[in-house]
């Protein structure tokens, strides 16, 4: 019977393998495969999708608004927003479906706060495979303030109202 005389780099290859190099070799046989999924399911920047949300124009999110960008809208605008963060987000969705061939919901949200009250706001900007994705929509928006029942939270569908919503519940606050 012939012995090898050399062993191949490749644990598989080798008739005694140990269970530390059969690990990392799957391990590597993992990474290469996961990789390539990654890649293909991210088809976004972050940095883009929150530049993007960030100047939105809030004509287009709603109709009643005078054209402003969006980040301009929330610090400067009827709500005053003082404290305003971005980030990406899966539209608040736990999907239990398989990801569609467009790929799931892609979304920025925005959590404010004001005074007393705080809350956060969702934009849908597209989706997971395909990247920002025209024209974006306004989602829905929660605002809420401790009172003396614990928390008073009210939500609504148009960014008009968000505002007015705001202002009422600071009202209530005093």
């Amino acid at each position: 019977m012939l012995t090898p005389t050399r062993k191949s780099p490749c644990p598989l290859a080798n008739a005694a393998v140990g269970a530390t190099e059969m690990r990392t070799c799957w391990g590597l046989v993992i990474l290469m495969l996961a990789a390539p999924c990654r890649s293909e399911t991210l088809a976004y920047d972050e940095a883009e999708v929150l530049a993007y949300a960030k100047a939105i124009d809030v004509a287009e999110l709603d109709q009643t608004l005078p054209s402003r960008p969006l980040a301009e809208w929330l610090h400067r605008g009827p709500s005053h927003i003082e404290k305003l963060q971005w980030r990406i987000s899966s539209c608040d969705l736990k999907p239990d479906y398989p990801e569609p061939p467009a790929g799931y919901p892609l979304c920025v949200d925005f959590v404010y706060q004001v005074g007393d009250v705080a809350g956060w706001g969702i934009v849908n900007v597209g989706t997971t495979r395909r990247g920002i994705v025209k024209p974006p929509r306004f989602e829905r928006a929660l605002v809420s303030t401790r009172s003396s029942d614990g928390m008073r939270t009210v939500s609504t569908e148009k960014l008009s109202d968000l505002p007015r919503v705001i202002s009422k519940l600071l009202s209530e606050t005093k």
